[in-house]
């Protein structure tokens, strides 16, 4: 006879508590499961608070959210591949026949260095965050940057939008983004979760793009991965849109995944009807 097999049973793996230290985070299962919770504590916030309210996170919070930022982005390069293919596509790349020119490039919100120390020989960035992790990255307040017009021909924003807790100053970080942009020339790069977009009474893909439109960006791609929603935008000379009429008083019903929404201040507001 044959001896029947004994299944094995598979214990379960108890998880681990998401803050459990300001220690370097190596796991990159670990760092989706922080930054997942990171944006839910926030999104929480938002909810029980009212749409527009800020949540202040706490020092250890936005430490570690940091750190399981830098810790996925070291196994990925999607996001540094995507901006210059981008560029190249976009015929921005300066050719090998023309004058020796060099881009010069912003990221705002760095996590990692690999633009400000990892970049090709035709463009040169400048990374800046709130909380720098590296001592090549400024640890300088966008909201604090002394605005040039024209000054720059690449700007990155990559999960960055999101974390600003009010919506005037979101719609302040893009009308700010796009002065600093050279004319004609200059390219934005924006990322957010999707779900910003997405069953959201707030915020939708379309008024988003009108929000660009009248800080006078020209939408010339959009992508979505799973989770993550991409934008490459355009300077043009005047704004192409007035700013969105956002419904504050839309009720949010159990579906909602997101409360994220942009607004302009209301002397922006007139400028932009201007």
């Amino acid at each position: 006879r044959k001896k029947m097999k004994k299944k094995k049973k598979k214990k379960k793996k108890l998880k681990r508590p998401i803050l459990h230290g300001v220690g370097v985070v190596k796991s990159l299962k670990v760092a989706k499961r922080i930054t997942a919770e990171f944006h839910r504590k926030s999104e929480a916030a938002l909810e029980q608070a009212g749409e527009g309210a800020a949540r202040a996170a706490s020092e250890t919070e936005r430490d570690m959210y940091q750190k399981a930022s830098q810790a996925a982005l070291q196994r990925t390069s999607h996001v540094r591949k995507f901006v210059y293919s981008t560029l190249t596509t976009l015929n921005k790349r300066p050719g090998k026949g023309e004058e020796r020119k060099v881009l010069n490039g912003l990221e705002v919100g760095a996590v990692t260095t690999e633009f400000c120390c990892q970049s090709p020989s035709w463009i040169r960035f400048r990374s800046i965050d709130l909380n720098s992790q590296h001592p090549k990255i400024e640890k300088r307040d966008f909201f604090a940057l002394k605005v040039c017009e024209d000054e720059f021909d690449v700007v990155l924003n990559s999960m960055v939008l999101n974390c600003v807790a009010e919506p005037e100053d979101r719609g302040e970080m893009l009308l700010r983004m796009a002065k600093m942009l050279r004319k004609e020339t200059g390219v934005l790069f924006i990322t957010i979760p999707r779900r910003c977009v997405e069953n959201n009474p707030f915020c939708s893909v379309d008024i988003f793009n009108e929000c660009l439109r009248a800080c006078g960006l020209s939408v010339v791609l959009t992508k979505f991965s799973p989770k993550i929603a991409f934008w490459v935008c355009e300077k043009k000379g005047k704004n192409v849109a007035n700013a969105p009429k956002l419904n504050r008083r839309e009720k949010k019903t159990k579906k909602t995944n997101s409360y994220f929404s942009v607004r302009f201040h209301r002397s922006e507001r007139r400028r932009i009807a201007e």
